[in-house]
């Protein structure tokens, strides 16, 4: 279940014009509050360890009009599974999947480049409401932040 998640998200962001990997490099931490539990998505040493898919990660970026980033923990039992976040302002632009159920908003998002070649960028969130796809029930995302690269061009 955990690849399709992972094929969707690289579908995802193939599709979009600019590049996109699924052996990206990313570091960084997300924190979500549900039911008042906190719970951490963190790729090690407070968010600094750059992970990729060669480790427990599944790891997508997508550069181009929009940016994308997406992470995910591969481990058995997981709670916090995943978080992608992309820098398209007025749309649902974050989603995070915790015990099996997706919740997803529109939050601010901010996205700048650091390097066009190689490509790297830094993302971060605004602690923003979230809510579960099937039924609104809430969540909170309190933070996000992300350093991404190696996001090499598909085409």
């Amino acid at each position: 279940m955990y690849r399709t998640v992972l094929a969707f998200g690289v579908a995802s962001l193939t599709a979009s014009p600019g590049c996109s990997s699924n052996d990206s490099d990313i570091a960084g931490r997300a924190i979500v509050t549900l039911k008042g539990e906190t719970l951490t998505l963190d790729t090690g040493n407070n968010g600094k360890r750059v992970v990729n898919e060669d480790d427990d990660w599944g790891t997508v970026c997508g550069v181009g009009s929009e940016a994308d980033v997406f992470l995910m923990n591969t481990s058995q039992n997981i709670r916090f599974a995943w978080i992608w976040v992309s820098s398209v302002p007025d749309d649902i632009n974050v989603s995070v999947r915790i015990d099996g159920d997706d919740y997803s908003a529109v939050c601010d998002v901010t996205s700048t480049i650091v390097s066009e070649e190689p490509y790297k960028a830094n993302f971060s969130v605004e602690p923003c409401g979230l809510k579960r796809v099937f039924d609104d029930a809430p969540a909170r995302l309190e933070s996000a932040f992300f350093h991404v690269a190696s996001c090499e061009d598909d085409g």
